[in-house]
C-alpha cells in the first residue's frame, strides 16, 4: 500500500479537495472531490447580513435565492455521487473493511515440531521385554 500524499494550499488558493483512493498498481479505485466555499462567498453572505432596512426588498429576494440553492443542494443529495463529487456523508462500504495484516505467510497455529525424515515402517521390536508389575502382586503378606 502506498503512503498518502499531500498538497498544502493556502486559503486562497484551496477551493477544492480532491481524494484518490490508488491500489498497490497505482490504478485509481476512487475519487471524491470536495468543493469549498471561495473566501468572496463569505464575504458577501456578510455584507448582506450588514444591509441597511432600507434594502428590505433586496435583502427578501436574497433570502428566496438562498432557499433555491438549498432545494437544489436536497435534489443534489439524493442523486448518486458522481466520481468527482464528495459526498457530505461517505457511505458505508458495502463489505467490511478487514484490519491490515502484516504482509508474512500466515503459519499454522499448531506447535512447531522439529521435522524428522520418513523411514520405512518397520515393526519395532522391543530390546528388553517388559516387566508387568505383577512383581508387587506376587509378595504374599507372611504369616
Amino acid at each position: 500500500m502506498c503512503a498518502p500524499s499531500v498538497l498544502l494550499a493556502s486559503p486562497e488558493e484551496l477551493d477544492e479537495i480532491t481524494i484518490r483512493i490508488i491500489d498497490s498498481d497505482e490504478q485509481v479505485l476512487d475519487a471524491y472531490t470536495l468543493s469549498l466555499p471561495g473566501l468572496d462567498d463569505d464575504h458577501e453572505k456578510e455584507a448582506d447580513e450588514d444591509s441597511d432596512d432600507d434594502d428590505k426588498a433586496d435583502s427578501d429576494d436574497d433570502d428566496r435565492d438562498e432557499s433555491e440553492e438549498q432545494d437544489d443542494r436536497d435534489e443534489d443529495e439524493h442523486d448518486e455521487p458522481d466520481d468527482h463529487d464528495e459526498p457530505e456523508e461517505p457511505d458505508e462500504p458495502d463489505e467490511p473493511e478487514e484490519p491490515e495484516q502484516p504482509e508474512e505467510p500466515e503459519e499454522p497455529e499448531q506447535p512447531e515440531e522439529p521435522e524428522e525424515p520418513e523411514q520405512p515402517e518397520e515393526p519395532e521390536e522391543p530390546e528388553e521385554p517388559e516387566e508387568p508389575e505383577e512383581p508387587e502382586e506376587r509378595e504374599e503378606p507372611e504369616s
